[in-house]
Formats: structure tokens, C-alpha cells, sequence
């Protein structure tokens, strides 16, 4: 009689064992990656929300802006004044959202009310910064600072979050 070849159980279990360790290891790798991936995303959104709130109150002739929800800044609302008579503000039931936004990760700002607000003209009285709460995975375009007639990324240099922190 022949011997029959093949693997014993010890063999298969040991085969297993080391593919869940190096599974592990390419896990913590692939997080790291899926983190700084989802918070550059959130910056964009956030960036373009604003952009796209700044040209609505211009082609629109009426105030419109970026409503910042949640407890931890992690929704955002575009809105744009549809109050009669118009009364430039986006705070009132009756103003109109346009696009409501959940962002992944949490957020701080230097502003003072809960939205930022762009005149018909285009502009906002509103100066502030923006800067993720956990900012250790990105070095580069990691806040976005508002001016009064400019939005642009910045590299924030820890600290407070605020125009001389977000460079």
C-alpha cells in the first residue's frame, strides 16, 4: 500500500496562524491610509461646500451660507435666505437648504455664531478657520481659512484654531 500524501492538521493550523498575524499587520497599515484618506475628503467637502455657498449668494442676489450642525461640528447645511422680505440670515424655518452634508470626522472653528454668511455681493463679514480635531495624519492643506472675499486651504500649525494657526 502507497503512503498518502498531503498536509497533517498541525501543518494547516500553523499556515493559519501566520496568515492572521500578517493579515493584523497589513490591517494597521490599511487604517492609517483609510483615516487620512476620509479627513482630506472632509476638508474638500467642506471647502467646496463654502465655495458653492459664496457663488449661490451671488447668482441668487440674496444671502446665503454654511450652517455648521451637530454638537462636535460634524454636519454642514447649505442654506440661503428665502424669508419674505429678505432679511439676510439663514437661521429662520423657512430658509431654504440645499444640501445637507455628514462629515466623518469631527471639526473645530473659530466662529462665533453657528454658520458663516455670504452677502449677495459674494462677501462675509465672517473671518475664521477651519481645523480637524485630530490633525496628527495630515502636514499639508489641513485647515481652510475664510476671509472676507477669499477661501483657500492652509496648513495649520497646531495650537488654537485660528488665522495665525492656519497659515
Amino acid at each position: 500500500m502507497k503512503p498518502v500524501k498531503g498536509l497533517t492538521l498541525i501543518e494547516l493550523l500553523v499556515v493559519m496562524a501566520l496568515l492572521v498575524v500578517l493579515a493584523g499587520f497589513g490591517l494597521s497599515g490599511i487604517q492609517g491610509v483609510l483615516h487620512r484618506w476620509f479627513l482630506k475628503r472632509d476638508l474638500e467637502r467642506i471647502y467646496a461646500s463654502l465655495k458653492e455657498a459664496q457663488r449661490l449668494a451671488f447668482v441668487r442676489k440674496r444671502a446665503c451660507g454654511v450652517w455648521f450642525g451637530g454638537e462636535t461640528f460634524d454636519t454642514l447645511e447649505i442654506r440661503c435666505d428665502a424669508s419674505s422680505p429678505l432679511d439676510e440670515d439663514i437661521e429662520d424655518r423657512d430658509d431654504l437648504r440645499i444640501k445637507v452634508i455628514n462629515l466623518r470626522n469631527t471639526f473645530q472653528h473659530s466662529l462665533r455664531s453657528r454658520y458663516i454668511l455670504f452677502k449677495p455681493e459674494g462677501f462675509t463679514s465672517n473671518l475664521m478657520s477651519i481645523c480637524p480635531e485630530d490633525n496628527g495624519t495630515l502636514t499639508v492643506r489641513n485647515c481652510i481659512k475664510i476671509n472676507r472675499v477669499r477661501i483657500s486651504f492652509g496648513t495649520w500649525s497646531g495650537g488654537p484654531c485660528n488665522d495665525e494657526n492656519c497659515r
